[in-house]
């Protein structure tokens, strides 16, 4: 959520300092969880399955990335750059929020 929130701040930000700390931020964060995701992966997946589920998450992650930045190009170029922003931060946010009512998440160590 926090790179939800960041987002939304780079959008409303109309000083130089205040959005290069937003991109550090956002940065560490991508970072940070995707640590957390690949720990994640080695510890609840088992491990002659860990290929095949790796193989996927991979899949989704990197082969439909250039489908996702051609859509959304096309929300910038109808809505413009800073409503895209404020509508992804939003979205993070909430997607964040729906996986913390989680149970098995929230406890997760």
């Amino acid at each position: 959520m926090t790179q939800g929130f960041l987002i939304i701040l780079l959008a409303s930000s109309h000083l130089l300092w205040v959005a290069a700390l937003c991109c550090v931020g956002i940065g560490f964060s991508l970072v940070y969880g995707g640590i957390i995701w690949e720990s994640s992966l080695q510890a609840m997946v088992p491990p002659e399955k860990l290929g095949r589920v790796s193989s996927v998450d991979m899949l989704g992650s990197f082969a439909l990335m250039p489908v996702g930045l051609w859509l959304i190009g096309g929300v910038v170029a109808r809505a413009g750059l800073v409503p895209t922003f404020m509508g992804c931060g939003l979205g993070v946010c909430m997607l964040g929020a729906l996986a913390l009512c989680h149970r098995a998440i929230r406890e997760m160590n």
